[in-house]
C-alpha cells in the first residue's frame, strides 16, 4: 500500500457471513504521518527520516553497506516525487581506507626488502631466493590461519 487511500480500505471488523463490514475509513482517515514523534530528525535544516542499518554478528561489513547502496539505489525508483535519501555516515569508509593502506604498505615494503636484500647480497641471483621465499612462507601462514 502506498497511498492512503489503500490503507482506509483495510478491513477492521467482519460479521461471521461478511455481510457487515466495517473498513477503516468508516470510522477515521489514513494519512501520511511519523510512526514515532518523541523523535524528531532534521538534514541540512530540513525534516528527514533516520534509517539504521546494523550487520549481524559475523556479516562481512564491505557487503553490507554495498547491498545496502544497491537496495536504496534500486528503491529510489519507487519513492515519491521530492523525496531522497544520502547516506550520512557510512563506517565502512574506514575500513575500506586500512585495507587499501594495508596493500600500499605492502607492496611499499616488498619493494624496501627487495632493495635491502640485493644491497647486502649483491647478486641478483641471490636476491631472487628470499624474494619467493618471503611471499610464499606468509600465503603459508595464511593458509595455516584459515583452517
Amino acid at each position: 500500500m502506498t497511498q492512503p487511500s489503500e490503507f482506509e480500505n483495510i478491513i477492521l471488523r467482519a460479521d461471521s457471513n461478511g455481510v457487515a463490514i466495517v473498513r477503516l475509513k468508516d470510522v477515521g482517515r489514513a494519512e501520511f504521518g511519523q510512526k514515532d514523534y518523541s523523535l524528531r530528525s532534521t538534514f541540512q535544516g530540513k525534516p528527514a527520516t533516520l534509517l539504521a542499518v546494523y550487520q549481524q554478528p559475523g556479516a562481512n561489513a564491505l557487503d553490507v553497506s554495498a547491498q545496502v547502496k544497491a537496495t536504496l539505489a534500486k528503491m529510489k525508483g519507487s519513492f515519491p516525487e521530492g523525496i531522497e535519501y544520502k547516506i550520512v555516515m557510512d563506517t565502512t569508509e574506514f575500513t575500506r581506507a586500512s585495507i587499501k593502506d594495508v596493500i600500499n604498505t605492502f607492496f611499499i615494503a616488498l619493494v624496501l626488502v627487495v632493495l635491502v636484500v640485493f644491497i647486502f647480497l649483491q647478486s641478483v641471483r641471490a636476491t631472487l631466493i628470499p624474494v619467493i621465499a618471503v611471499p610464499v612462507s606468509i600465503i603459508g601462514a595464511f593458509v595455516g590461519l584459515w583452517h
